[in-house]
């Protein structure tokens, strides 16, 4: 899991995930007070690199506020995270 592409003031965020084989992943957004403001993917995902990308919007559709998030991959090997700092 990492951040690919992240501008300061720009309203996407771009993830790589890289997976040794096939299975289901759930990728989420949180905020620094631990609640989950986006889901990017809940499915199965083929073995090798996958992008994606969080448009900086919460599950309603709204804008998330400039601050300190977090991108966590969760599956069958475990979780991983990492840190974005959003500017708005």
């Amino acid at each position: 899991l990492a951040v690919s592409r992240l501008r300061w003031g720009a309203p996407e965020v771009g993830v790589r995930i890289e997976l040794p084989s096939r299975m289901p992943i759930k990728l989420a957004v949180y905020d620094i007070a631990g609640r989950r403001r986006a889901t990017l993917l809940d499915q199965e995902l083929p073995g090798g690199v996958t992008e994606t990308t969080w448009d900086g919007r919460d599950q309603s559709g709204v804008g998330v506020a400039s601050g300190m998030y977090f991108i966590r991959l969760t599956s069958a090997q475990g979780a991983r995270v990492s840190k974005i700092v959003m500017l708005r």
